[in-house]
């Protein structure tokens, strides 16, 4: 799935206390009871009175119980472990907003001038987005299949020390309900599931997070690619598939806009644009980013048809601005530069 931006290495290690039982580990959509045996640190929250927690996989958004997501996923029923993390909070990105910070639609073009946004390929780019754990995104984690292993590290870096901030706590999977996996899931099911997670990811970027915003836009492209499939037409009744893809190249990209991540943008705004090549939001965004990589003849000609298409957008009017000062500043540089050579 497509990456939100170049993530720092970011670990969680999983000792196995008890191993479980069985040949299955939960899937999204798993609703997961776990009951907490040690946390000295008081990190885990909305616990009933008998220390229990029920998490539903790929439906967390709280950065905590993100990490202990990815670490259920691995496990299996019963299975009692050990986990040792780097407090997520400590990072400005893991925090979410209880409260709207702007009046923005994310299917409409955004205003900022710093709008930036990253996406990803086709069947990969589902799994490259909100899966890749928005680290998106995200804290990306590789797992230890074999169960016969102790440990669990994100990055392979077994061998490297934890930071300071080390939480440690230990808990065991109670139980978990069998999801299907996404080939076994009817249409109807893929098609609710992706405009669920579309609608949490509209809710999460009206409050500035972004991170999970992205991740949960992510999932939405992994069951639309999946319906892709089982409806080549890209319609069906009470479905529009095709618009739904397009929406989620547009919203990924202004997630990454956020984060700066301009490459990206251009790669998630152009696959919008193929799909719909008059799409202002598209043409602005990818105008946007190609005047931060100072590519300012492809940026004069998105945000000039950007404009053609959107006269009175006050978004696309400042950004060609912006684009009329750095060529200004660019061709001044130069003229500079070639005055002092032949003085």
């Amino acid at each position: 799935m497509p990456a939100l931006k170049i993530a720092s290495p970011k670990l969680f290690n999983k000792e196995i206390i008890s191993k479980g039982y069985g040949f299955h580990t939960p899937q999204d959509g798993s609703v997961c009871k776990i009951k907490i045996i040690a946390d000295e640190q008081n990190v885990i929250t909305d616990l009933c009175d008998s220390c229990e927690k029920e998490i539903v996989v790929g439906d967390v958004d709280e950065p905590i119980d993100r990490i202990i997501e990815d670490c259920i996923r691995t496990m299996k029923e019963e299975e009692i472990c050990c986990l040792k993390f780097e407090h997520p909070c400590l990072n400005s990105d893991f925090i979410i907003p209880s409260e709207p910070i702007e009046e923005i639609k994310v299917d409409e073009i955004i205003t900022t001038e710093n709008d930036s946004e990253k996406c990803d390929n086709d069947s990969k780019e589902a799994e490259q987005m909100g899966t890749g754990s928005e680290n998106t995104e995200d804290i990306k984690i590789k797992s230890d299949a074999d169960q016969e292993t102790s440990e669990v590290a994100v990055n392979e870096s077994d061998n490297k020390d934890l930071p300071s901030n080390c939480v440690e706590i230990q808990f065991q999977l109670l139980s978990y309900t069998r999801e299907p996996e996404i080939w076994e899931m009817s249409v109807t099911e893929k098609w609710r599931r992706a405009t669920y997670h579309k609608q949490r990811g509209l809710e999460l970027y009206s409050r500035g997070a972004y991170q999970y915003a992205f991740r949960r836009f992510g999932l939405t492209l992994k069951y639309v690619i999946s319906l892709e499939h089982d409806i080549p037409s890209g319609q069906e009744e009470g479905m529009d598939i095709k618009g739904l893809k397009l929406s989620c190249y547009l919203n990924v990209a202004a997630c990454q806009m956020r984060h700066h991540n301009y490459e990206s943008v251009v790669i998630n705004s152009s696959k919008a644009l193929s799909m719909q090549p008059d799409n202002a939001k598209a043409l602005y965004r990818r105008g946007a980013a190609y005047v931060q990589l100072q590519e300012y003849e492809k940026a004069k000609e998105d945000l000039t048809s950007a404009q053609q298409l959107e006269p009175k957008n006050q978004a696309v009017s400042k950004q060609l601005q912006l684009l009329k000062s750095k060529v200004q500043k660019l061709n001044q540089y130069y003229a500079s530069a070639m005055k002092k050579l032949f003085m």
